[in-house]
């Protein structure tokens, strides 16, 4: 991980002890028998500089794994795009997931075709249809991603395929008319989804498109 992370970390990790303790001096009650409470800020920043080692060594190790069992593929992707990262790859997934999911509940066909193929865009476009005839109203809100996972990589002629597994915790609110009313419902939920993304080595495209998505049983 970068160093702008982790001063970032460090600096989180600060202000949440500064804020405790101004939320304590407000709202905690004097006795007299309270011990005094001593914040060692040297430890703090220790503990956030551990944990952002630890978090690099999971990170190498899965990026190890990834070049053990992808060998080929990979060097076949860098060869073909020098700025090809897993990690890259991976920031990029978190992007394309939420666009898409944005672009779907505002309805922007135009976004949707630029990252999906013509299938999961058919699909996509055919459920936008059905919720205007419903006369509703979609809004999404990505609350964060708990987990991203590459799980297989292959190339066959000149169609790179990327599986990545995806859990999410999301919230959604949808109105419709029901009645002559507006009824309003709201909703947050832990996604886990297979989504596959294509790319074509020798277009001049330099996206790579959703092909499919599923929920694992």
């Amino acid at each position: 991980m970068g160093k702008m992370i982790d001063i970032i970390n460090i600096i989180l990790l600060i202000a949440v002890v500064f804020i405790f303790i101004a939320l304590r001096s407000v709202l905690g009650r004097r006795t007299g028998l309270e011990k005094p409470v001593i914040f060692d800020i040297e430890e703090v920043v220790e503990s956030a500089v551990e944990y952002d080692k630890k978090r690099d060594i999971v990170d190498s190790i899965e990026a190890t794994d990834l070049q053990n069992k992808f060998d080929k593929e990979l060097k076949t992707l860098v060869k073909n795009d020098k700025q090809f990262t897993v990690d890259y790859f991976s920031e990029g997934v978190k992007r394309a997931y939420e666009l898409i999911l944005v672009a779907y509940a505002e309805e922007n066909l135009k976004l949707l075709d630029s990252l999906l193929t013509q299938n999961i865009y058919d699909e996509f476009n055919d459920s936008i249809k059905v919720r205007k005839d419903k006369q509703q109203t979609l809004e999404y809100i990505l609350i964060k991603v708990e987990n991203l996972e590459i799980q297989d990589i292959s190339i066959t002629k000149n169609i790179a395929k990327i599986k990545v597994s995806i859990h999410t915790m999301n919230n959604t609110f949808v109105s419709e008319i029901i009645n002559d009313e507006k009824v309003n419902k709201h909703s947050t939920a832990n996604i886990k989804e297979i989504w596959t993304f294509d790319k074509n080595l020798k277009s001049s495209d330099p996206n790579w498109k959703v092909s499919e998505i599923n929920r694992p049983n």
